[in-house]
């Protein structure tokens, strides 16, 4: 798709499927959408550019039904996630016009809120507001100029589109059998996972990542973290200080270490992938993982456990607190485009966040962003039974590490939180060697 013209582009998907056609209501400037089954009008096709996932088959199908609803045209352009991000990123400061969507990680939104890249909405439609029932996920949708960070009273500049947060995956006919109950603690959790280590063959009590990736073991690490009420920093974006390794990542990096202890050996070449096989083989009794991954328990063609794991919020610290970390994907409108094109593209966002849309998104199996659908007679079918624990940990929601410098940021904790999986550092001298070179490079970020 490289160097390509829209009208080369469109030739060449109907050989090779590269891409779908859908359909999108039209909505003039300055008024809100309103989807009219079997009142298309024209309007231009618009490009969205997204990452294959696991939950792109759930994205393409709710754009299909676009399709069905209104006579508007969009083509999905996807690459890889590292794909995604260089072709976002090239098109947005060459001001390509190749796509008029962007999907952004919620990673990559500083970059892209702060770069100036993406349209506030209120630019396309001045009476434009997120409906309360949106779930925005510690303002990841907002972003203030004057401050250079998410604020909650700030503009909107990207609408969350995929709503990953972590859960706490158990399974729930070993606990049954057992007598436990879902594990409200980090101690509880302990508990269960000796207690079915001692009695369960081949079964590990816990585990998720210790392989260093772009946002992996830090992802995992967080809400260890955060639920001591520790942090990266202090209070961006007023206090930047250093605090990963103050008493409570002491208390975190501890529990790290000993939840590892119940997962594999080697823990250090452990991904989400593996992660996801231990639990569909059987092999695993708890972890906690992004949201999306709940498919894939009841997947009969991959999964042995299918019906038998359960869900509930990410464990806290006896006397700490919940805290999971939410991994989202927003949508945003490039600034640099034509205002025909951003209108179109407005259309479909804005129809995508209507309840409408979210409740069948939802029965294709996406992760949906809208809180009354996790609280809707949907939670109830079994299918869902992810839905209920999504609801209660609404309320637990921390951004991830998102900041403009994030990508320098992780290739310190995650080669740290790595070594000290693998072993090659103790968990009290990696914490503190990860301190000392955040500190030096918000030193050199000029930060402090």
């Amino acid at each position: 798709m490289d160097n390509s013209t829209r009208r080369d582009f469109l030739a060449r998907t109907t050989q090779t499927g590269i891409s779908i056609t859908a359909l999108a209501a039209y909505l003039s400037a300055g008024t809100r959408p309103a989807v009219a089954r079997g009142k298309a009008q024209e309007q231009p096709t618009i490009a969205i550019a997204i990452n294959q996932s696991p939950w792109f088959p759930s994205f393409e199908r709710i754009v299909r039904l676009y399709e069905e609803e209104t006579g508007n045209r969009a083509e999905l352009r996807v690459f890889t996630f590292e794909g995604l991000l260089e072709k976002t990123l090239n098109a947005a400061r060459t001001q390509s016009s190749e796509f008029d969507i962007y999907n952004l990680n919620e990673g990559w939104c500083a970059t892209f809120y702060g770069g100036g890249f993406v349209t506030p909405f209120p630019d396309i439609d001045p009476s434009f507001e997120l409906e309360p029932e949106v779930i925005e996920y510690t303002s990841v949708t907002r972003w203030d100029p004057e401050t250079k960070f998410f604020a909650e009273d700030a503009p909107v500049y990207g609408v969350p589109i995929n709503g990953n947060i972590q859960l706490l995956f158990y399974r729930g006919d070993l606990f049954e059998e057992l007598g436990l109950q879902p594990p409200a603690t980090w101690d509880d959790a302990i508990a269960a996972a000796q207690m079915i280590q001692d009695t369960q063959d081949d079964v590990y009590g816990y585990a998720f990542r210790g392989q260093r990736a772009g946002f992996a073991v830090t992802y995992d690490f967080l809400p260890l973290l955060r639920g001591y009420g520790g942090d990266i920093f202090a209070n961006p974006p007023e206090d930047w200080t250093v605090t990963i390794d103050n008493e409570a990542g002491q208390q975190a990096i501890e529990l790290f270490a000993k939840l590892l202890s119940y997962g594999p050996p080697d823990p250090q070449n452990i991904g989400q992938a593996e992660v996801i096989a231990l639990m569909q083989n059987g092999q695993l009794a708890q972890t906690h993982l992004a949201c999306a991954a709940w498919a894939s328990m009841d997947d009969e063609a991959a999964s042995s456990v299918v019906g038998k794991v359960n869900y509930a919020v990410v464990p806290r610290p006896a006397n700490g607190e919940h805290a999971t970390t939410s991994g989202i994907w927003t949508m945003g409108i490039p600034t640099h485009i034509e205002d025909t094109q951003k209108r179109a593209a407005y259309a479909f966002l804005t129809w995508l966040m209507t309840k409408n849309a979210q409740m069948q998104y939802a029965q294709a199996d996406g992760v949906v962003t809208r809180e009354d659908i996790y609280n809707s007679e949907l939670a109830d079918d079994p299918k869902f039974r992810y839905m209920k624990a999504y609801s209660e940990s609404v309320p637990y929601i921390h951004r991830s590490a998102a900041f403009e410098f994030s990508p320098r940021l992780l290739e310190i904790t995650e080669q740290r939180l790595q070594d000290i999986a693998g072993g090659s550092l103790t968990p009290a001298a990696g914490l503190q060697q990860m301190g000392e070179e955040i500190r030096a490079l918000m030193q050199e970020l000029g930060y402090v």
